[in-house]
């Protein structure tokens, strides 16, 4: 939670959170979150299909850029942890394992694993080259 407080705090679309829970078993564990509802909220794996011409893909590079910016590592950018609301705006979600250390290395990673999402999604097709160009030219452009 201290990560989506942190990033809430630098002005950034995440959801806030609400409670959490960590459960230990051995050596490993698993965590839940509860956080607030974005009203209007679709995820990129349900608008990239009825978007052909990719008008958000530059916004969400641009916001992954800014979000690297302020050092921030999402663990597990992915299709369905970009959100985008009724007023366009991106979110990201899902930060139970992200940090604020981003190195290069992790940034670079981010974009691979969200990439590696995207071309999962047998709906989204020939929309993944013309997308992910534009998310990389926002991504690129982004002050």
């Amino acid at each position: 939670m201290a990560v989506t407080t942190r990033l809430r705090a630098l002005g950034f679309y995440v959801p806030v959170p609400l409670a959490a829970r960590v459960q230990r078993r051995g050596l490993t564990y698993t965590a839940d979150i509860l956080t607030e509802r974005i009203e209007g909220a679709r995820s990129l794996a349900e608008i990239a299909p009825k978007d052909p011409a990719g008008a958000i893909w530059g916004e969400i590079g641009r916001v992954i850029r800014c979000f690297h910016d302020a050092s921030a590592h999402h663990a597990d950018l992915n299709i369905r942890n970009i959100l985008i609301d009724g007023d366009e705006r991106v979110w990201l979600i899902d930060w139970d394992r992200g940090d604020l250390r981003a190195t290069a290395r992790k940034k670079s990673q981010s974009l691979a694993r969200l990439k590696r999402s995207l071309t999962r999604e047998p709906a989204l097709g020939s929309t993944i080259e013309r997308g992910w160009k534009r998310l990389l030219d926002g991504y690129e452009t982004a002050s």
